[in-house]
């Protein structure tokens, strides 16, 4: 949330060739207690990155989290993977926790920093959004394979070892310990002995991969599917916790700290909105207890009524007239009194007075922050009653 420290870490100066001339390198910049540091300016071509997906996934009225769990490998991990060619990525999101985590999540409106610009002529920012919450950057590394490839030199008299008296048998357990890199088989086309030796091969080079990590909401009464899994994600089970409950995992290793992280800061941008939906309910029944006190001395004050002047002289016709004279003729102090009731309630009702943003909770489509408010018995972080609360 907050702002660059200013902090700036020395850069080394890089030489090419054997020439004098120093490069100059972008700086590494602090940035917010939630984020890592800034990363040097980098380059990176289709085939050296891969773009995904993830998501905090919340249960709505508990707030507990969704966490998923590999039996085979016995670790946990937060619903995340890679996006397919044509998907957006918060399509991505959605379509990950519902395949590794079995539930059908939707986006979770929060009121968040955010660095995008707004539209020229718009009013965003004073709404809550679906935008991701955080990224993540992390490397994957290069992957082998082993191949066999036949070596054309067949073995003959002069790779006999002086030592191996025993025939060819001998021989060939002495060429199979002087080369361990290499073996032997024969070759069903000509049922002779070859030599093949073990390379490797690689398929992968390795790369970045930069994870997209959003908000998600599931209902309080939503049941856990079987069978969305793909085939090699059919070990993952998934569990719902509290935050207390997430943390002593992350502390025992089972789930890495990265991920822990992004738990935490979904809990932080949960917790402020929760404080804020707080604060604008308070303005509101401000402003609803200045609209009834309005009212209220607007039904207290006697309104005049017209009087006509009548002439004693005058027939029965203009007594007629004269009384139903337009309302228009209402005395003007009335008319201030109103219009000053009016202005304090307008006053009240723009924010004026106090200076607040007003909220629109119109915007929130699922209504999952309106939820908040419903459930302020309710902690977040699942201790209890009172209002939601982070340690960090």
């Amino acid at each position: 949330m907050s702002t660059h420290s200013g902090n700036v870490a020395p850069s080394k100066p890089s030489s090419s060739t054997g020439k004098s001339h120093v490069r100059s390198s972008s700086p590494i910049y602090e940035l917010s207690e939630d984020s890592s540091p800034t990363v040097r300016e980098s380059l990176w071509c289709s085939g050296d990155f891969m773009l995904g997906a993830g998501m905090v996934i919340f249960q709505r009225t508990t707030w507990k989290i969704v966490i998923c769990y590999d039996t085979q490998k016995h670790f946990h991990f937060l619903p995340r993977g890679r996006k397919d060619l044509g998907e957006t990525i918060d399509r991505t999101a959605l379509r990950e926790g519902w395949e590794e985590s079995g539930y059908n999540p939707k986006h979770l409106p929060l009121f968040k920093c955010t660095a995008q610009p707004s539209p020229p002529n718009s009013r965003l920012r004073n709404y809550p959004d679906t935008e991701p919450i955080m990224i993540s950057v992390t490397p994957w590394s290069p992957r082998w394979v082993d191949e066999f490839v036949e070596v054309e030199t067949a073995p003959t008299s002069k790779t006999h070892s002086r030592r191996d008296t025993a025939g060819p048998a001998a021989t060939e357990e002495a060429q199979k310990r002087s080369v361990p890199r290499s073996t032997w088989a024969v070759d069903p086309a000509t049922t002779k002995l070859k030599q093949y030796v073990k390379r490797k091969r690689l398929v992968d080079p390795g790369g970045e991969y930069l994870t997209h990590w959003y908000a998600g909401i599931i209902e309080e009464d939503a049941v856990r599917q079987e069978g969305t899994m793909m085939p090699d994600e059919v070990a993952y089970t998934s569990v719902l916790l509290t935050f207390d409950e997430v943390e002593a995992i992350a502390k025992t290793g089972s789930l890495t700290s990265s991920e822990f992280r992004v738990v935490q800061y979904a809990i932080k941008l949960l917790s402020l909105n929760y404080e804020y939906i707080m604060r604008q309910d308070e303005i509101q029944r401000k402003r609803d207890t200045a609209v009834k006190a309005a009212q209220l001395q607007s039904r207290a004050t006697p309104r005049p009524q017209f009087q006509p002047v009548v002439n004693p002289e005058s027939s029965r016709s203009s007594r007629r007239v004269a009384s139903s004279a337009p309302s228009s003729q209402i005395p003007e102090a009335a008319g201030v009194r109103r219009g000053d009731s009016e202005g304090i309630i307008n006053e009240e009702a723009n924010g004026e007075a106090n200076g607040e943003e007003p909220y629109y909770p119109n915007d929130d489509a699922d209504g999952a922050l309106e939820a908040l408010v419903r459930a302020k018995d309710v902690d977040v972080k699942g201790k209890g009653k009172g209002e939601p609360k982070t340690s960090m």
